[in-house]
């Protein structure tokens, strides 16, 4: 068994069956593990335990002085706006593609990007079955990749 609970691997192996049972007839591993390991297509956040604020607070502790000093007053005055709102949707198409460019290849991008981004397929399934807290060896699911011996452990019940 790898490192997920049995409540974790349990959740998996509903999804399994609702979702690749046909996969999982064929004894076919490497299509369900793919499936459980790409973005989510809910756009859903998966929030890094580890930068537990996230919201403006969080993104100004993200912000590099020198990245916003050489953005324009209408991009200065989008963001300031954007953190004046008490929470907003980086999932939103508008917002993510104004971020996007704003700091294209700036640290600031890949700050913004270590404190949320859009979950795996399996992240989102933890989180929606309520199986997030930390598997048996006390890691974090953000960022967990589903393994080939987790895809067999669910569909083989062995939890």
């Amino acid at each position: 068994m790898g490192t997920l609970t049995s409540s974790q691997l349990s959740a998996l192996q509903t999804w399994i069956n609702q979702n690749q049972a046909a996969n999982a007839a064929a004894g076919s591993i490497t299509p369900i593990q793919a499936a459980l390991n790409a973005t989510d297509p809910s756009n859903t956040i998966a929030y890094n335990p580890q930068q537990p604020t996230f919201g403006p607070g969080g993104l100004f502790g993200a912000l590099v002085y020198s990245d916003f000093i050489v953005l324009t007053s209408a991009q200065q005055n989008y963001f300031l706006m954007l953190m004046s709102q008490p929470s907003f949707d980086a999932t939103n198409s508008n917002i993510d593609t104004a971020i996007g460019t704003m700091f294209n290849g700036k640290q600031t991008l890949t700050n913004f990007g270590a404190l949320a981004r859009k979950g795996t397929v399996f992240e989102v399934l933890c989180m929606t079955s309520h199986v997030v807290a930390a598997g048996a060896s006390g890691q974090s699911l953000y960022g967990y990749q589903v393994s080939q011996v987790d895809v067999q452990a669910a569909i083989a019940g062995s939890y």
